[in-house]
């Protein structure tokens, strides 16, 4: 099972059970397996959810972390070193 796998299965009991903190969390999660596989435009989509849902459940530290990780991604790329 992947990782991705294990995300949709607790997507769905979460949202089962009406835990919005876990549906807040898996979004989170899912965006940070969206920034290893390089799909920015799918890691920002699932920080929006995640930072709109831990915005209402005021989350104050998760918001934080959930917006530098986007502020992060908005953040023009670093140059790379040159070579001598």
């Amino acid at each position: 099972m992947t990782a991705e796998d294990l995300l949709r299965h607790t997507r769905i009991a979460v949202t089962e059970y009406q835990d919005r903190l876990g549906v807040a969390s898996v979004h989170y999660v899912t965006s940070r397996l969206h920034i290893l596989r390089g799909d920015i435009p799918a890691a920002r989509a699932s920080l929006a959810e995640a930072i709109d849902l831990f915005e209402r459940l005021g989350m104050r530290r998760e918001l934080a972390e959930a917006r530098d990780e986007l502020a992060r991604l908005d953040a023009p790329a670093e140059p790379a070193p040159e070579a001598e």
